[in-house]
């Protein structure tokens, strides 16, 4: 089997280890199921079919490619559990409060008044907002970069 098609391969199973909550040692059970699954699919669709070739493929995988998927988890490990952390509520309150604070030390407690204190306030949940998914989307690039090495 060619290289691309290892790499279709390595795609569909990693694609299927990162959808599902697969553990560290259920990894390799993944790729069992894989490699049988497309051996059962492939001797419907053709009359004969080498088990063999699927074995190497399935050896391989297990030799060289889930060794640097562990290594992925394992660097990624920290992302995932911070993004997974990451509350929208924290954000959204924690703007609110410190930017009105700095608007009410700057006007001298003005900014107290609800005549402003609501406006601002809920332009500053949207800053908030908006602040949580730019660190969901730097979080999303990092894991993105690290799949791709």
């Amino acid at each position: 089997m060619s290289q691309l098609q290892l790499q279709k391969i390595t795609k569909d199973i990693i694609d299927h280890a990162e959808d599902g909550i697969v553990p560290q040692q259920g990894l390799a059970k993944v790729v069992d199921d894989y490699f049988i699954q497309q051996l059962k699919q492939d001797e419907l669709e053709y009359a004969q079919v080498d088990s063999k070739i699927y074995e190497g493929l399935r050896e391989m995988v297990k030799a060289d490619v889930l060794p640097l998927y562990n290594e992925y988890r394992t660097a990624t490990a920290l992302i995932r559990e911070r993004k997974q952390n990451r509350k929208l509520w924290q954000y959204v309150l924690g703007t609110v409060a410190v930017i009105e604070v700095l608007e009410a030390i700057l006007t001298r407690w003005r900014s107290i008044a609800p005549q402003v204190l609501i406006p601002t306030a809920i332009f500053d949940c949207f800053i908030g907002f908006i602040i949580y998914t730019a660190a969901q989307y730097l979080d999303d690039r990092h894991l993105a970069r690290a799949r791709k090495r």
